[in-house]
Formats: C-alpha cells, sequence, structure tokens
C-alpha cells in the first residue's frame, strides 16, 4: 500500500482506530517497552480482550499504520517513537538491549538510500525495512575507565529530535 503525499506543512489524516487498537497502543506507549502479543491480550483482559487473535488483528493494523515496530528478534512490539507516527521513510533502527531488551528507535535516509538501491540490484521494491543492532546498552554496560568499549567512542544513537555529537 503506497503512502499518499499531502501539502507540504500538512500532517497526514489520523486514521480511524477501532476501541481495540486504540487500547492496544495506549497500552504499549504506556509500557515504553518491548511488549507480546499475549502480555498484551492478558493486560487487557479486564477490557475485554479474549483470544490472541484480538491482539494480533490490532497489532498488525497498527502495525501497517507505522504506528507499531515488530521486535522480531524478541517477538515482541513496542510503540513508534515518531510523535505523529509517521517516518520520513519506511527503514526503521532498532537498537536492541541483550541484557535489559530496551529498545531504541532511529531513522537513517542514507540507509533507506542504500536498501532502496541494493534492493533494485535484485528487481525488488523494498515496502519496509526493519533492522535491528543487538548488543549491550550503556544502562547495563558502562564504559570501561579506557574508552575501549565502542559505545563510549560517543557513537551513541540519536533520537529524533536531537543532534549528533559528531
Amino acid at each position: 500500500m503506497a503512502r499518499q503525499a499531502h501539502p507540504t506543512g500538512t500532517k497526514p489524516p489520523r486514521p480511524e482506530l477501532t476501541s481495540n487498537q486504540r487500547l492496544v497502543i495506549d497500552l504499549l506507549r504506556r509500557r515504553r517497552s518491548p511488549t507480546t502479543a499475549y502480555d498484551i491480550l492478558d493486560a487487557l483482559r479486564e477490557k475485554g480482550f479474549r483470544a490472541p487473535p484480538q491482539a494480533y488483528r490490532a497489532l498488525e493494523r497498527l502495525r501497517k499504520l507505522g504506528m507499531v515496530h515488530r521486535v522480531d528478534s524478541l517477538n515482541a512490539f513496542v510503540a513508534c517513537c515518531q510523535s505523529d507516527n509517521t517516518h520520513q521513510s519506511d527503514t526503521v533502527v532498532l537498537s536492541v538491549c541483550t541484557v535489559c531488551h530496551g529498545v531504541t528507535e532511529m531513522t537513517d535516509p542514507k540507509l533507506r538510500k542504500k536498501v532502496t538501491d541494493l534492493s533494485s540490484q535484485c528487481h525488488l521494491r523494498a515496502e519496509r525495512l526493519t533492522v535491528e543492532l543487538r548488543g549491550c546498552c550503556l544502562q547495563c554496560d558502562p564504559p570501561d575507565s579506557t574508552g575501549d568499549n565502542i559505545a563510549a567512542a560517543g557513537s551513541g544513537p540519536v533520537r529524533p529530535g536531537e543532534k549528533s555529537q559528531e
């Protein structure tokens, strides 16, 4: 499904969400951590969720809208960190800590361009790409005093709205 262009300076219309989709996205935004479909189901039982397909249908629609990202390595989902749930591209990089399972979301237009070039060489039109970087975050593995960690070199993620230190 192609995204429609909107006039410069205007936001795309907010998608209509079902009550189940609103419950799921609200839960993911409150949790701010990767959550499995079964955890969603358990958390929303009091709100009427009874079977896994209810959670999976809501998650799939939210994912197609770009409001949720699937963290494949954890078999879980996170809410999109973009305030308007739209990305400049469909290329998202998720850094996943192997200790605390924290997830940081990033985008990089240069990566999207590279992926587009590579996919065209294979005669494939890539519609969406999610890259997962797995490792230990600075909170779980602080830089050592020698500065030998890669993360200590100042190459940490830049969140939307922040400027790189380089």
